[in-house]
């Protein structure tokens, strides 16, 4: 199984342009089984919402020496992190995400997060154009987990989205 993980990195507004793939951040240690495979560090900034209720972010994806001008699979990782924060039964979140503007490649992405009736998540639709530059096929299976408000507020909530290899193409 391939599995991606992103670790969730919110810097003050002015400190996002200051990161960057030589800033040397460095994730100590994951809980076991979750530094398995890809781990791309993924910092985020909330902007100010717009009038139509949208949550804005900026974002930056980091992985060593790389940096991904357009990560969708972790721009639906910190929308569903931040919905379970602030999401209510049934809403439906609606989040415009921003990446990839410091290396010149600037990325719009929009993400709505349907709550389900229990304080967990019942859908994540991502959208956006993009450059194909691969195509796989993926049957991804996701993983709704009952997290308490505490350990939602506390940051210890785990969505996963898991890919078995297997079946790709």
């Amino acid at each position: 199984m391939f599995q991606l993980t992103f670790v969730l990195v919110e810097p003050e507004d002015d400190a996002l342009q200051a990161v960057s793939t030589t800033s040397g951040v460095a994730i100590a240690e994951l809980d076991e089984g979750w530094n398995q495979s890809f781990v791309g560090t993924y910092f985020h900034v909330r902007l100010a919402d717009s009038e139509n209720g949208t949550l804005n972010l900026r974002t930056r994806m980091i992985e060593g020496l790389l940096e991904d001008p357009a990560t969708g699979s972790a721009a639906s990782t910190v929308t569903g992190y931040l919905s379970l924060k602030q999401g209510k039964p049934n809403q439906t979140l609606k989040f415009a995400v921003k990446q990839g503007v410091e290396m010149g490649r600037r990325s719009n992405i929009s993400v709505e997060v349907g709550m389900a009736e229990t304080h967990c998540i019942g859908s994540v639709n991502l959208f956006g154009r993009a450059v194909q530059v691969m195509k796989v096929y993926l049957k991804p299976k996701w993983v709704c987990v009952e997290n308490s408000s505490d350990e939602v507020e506390s940051g210890r909530t785990q969505v996963s989205r898991s890919i078995n290899t297997e079946e790709m193409f």
